[in-house]
């Protein structure tokens, strides 16, 4: 069993090195309108947060998706985005 946690283990720290850079595109695609691009990488993070632990990141993920699918305001994914990315954050510092 220590072989497969230590295995877990391994694949959780690099899907958190993935979401620290996936943080810092989603911030840059914000700053200019780039929706879909936002939309994709929350597809990712929705269904992969949850099995490292981190099940609010992949909630958050999912609002913003949806709010991009929805055409939502952009004030509002704005919003979304922003509890997005605070949750990225801490989840990076606490690695």
């Amino acid at each position: 069993m220590k072989e497969f946690d230590a295995q877990i283990a391994a694949l959780r720290e690099r899907f958190l090195v993935r979401m620290a850079a996936e943080r810092v595109v989603i911030a840059a695609e914000l700053d200019r309108d780039g929706w879909g691009a936002v939309r994709d990488i929350c597809h990712g993070l929705s269904g992969l947060a949850a099995v490292f632990g981190l099940a609010p990141i992949g909630d958050a993920a999912r609002a913003v998706e949806d709010a991009v699918d929805d055409s939502a305001p952009p004030e509002t994914t704005r919003a979304l985005a922003a509890i997005l990315l605070a949750l990225m954050k801490e989840a990076d510092q606490g690695r």
